[in-house]
């Protein structure tokens, strides 16, 4: 299924839950504030975090809009690489909910084409999970 007027892609959905050792408030302004994620990335970032905003990732290999925006809760946005065909987006829905020590997030992320939908996950893992946990130390437990 793909933005009309297009070919036909064949899609999938990706479903991923991590955890951060940080509240959800800075786990949010992380994924939404153009300097910390310019930052994790290591990469050219472009973001405008609100409705109908835009945004650019990983020196443009990223790019889409901002769909819907819950501070601190969730995060709705049309997510495509620049290497798809053209005009097809996928939907990334993030949902950020505070635990005991962590913040829970959850990743939906919709109308991925199937030829790159294991490459899109382990992006997902090593380009964005892992460096933010690296990157603001939020993977590792606080005593």
């Amino acid at each position: 299924m793909s933005v009309a007027g297009t070919v036909n892609v064949n899609t999938t959905q990706i479903k991923m839950t991590e955890s951060f050792m940080t509240s959800i408030e800075e786990l949010y302004n992380t994924l939404t504030t153009q300097q910390l994620v310019a930052t994790f990335t290591n990469s050219s970032t472009k973001l405008e975090a609100k409705k109908g905003g835009l945004y650019s990732l990983l020196d443009g290999l990223i790019s889409g809009q901002y769909m819907e925006l819950e501070k601190p809760h969730k995060i709705v946005k049309t997510w495509r690489e620049k290497s798809w065909p053209d005009a097809h987006y996928s939907t990334v829905t993030i949902e950020l909910n505070q635990e005991q020590d962590c913040a829970k997030l959850v990743l939906l992320h919709t109308n991925v084409p199937e030829g790159v939908a294991e490459r899109t996950k382990l992006g997902w893992k090593t380009h964005i999970f892992e460096r933010i946990k690296s990157v603001f130390g939020y993977g590792a437990r606080l005593f």
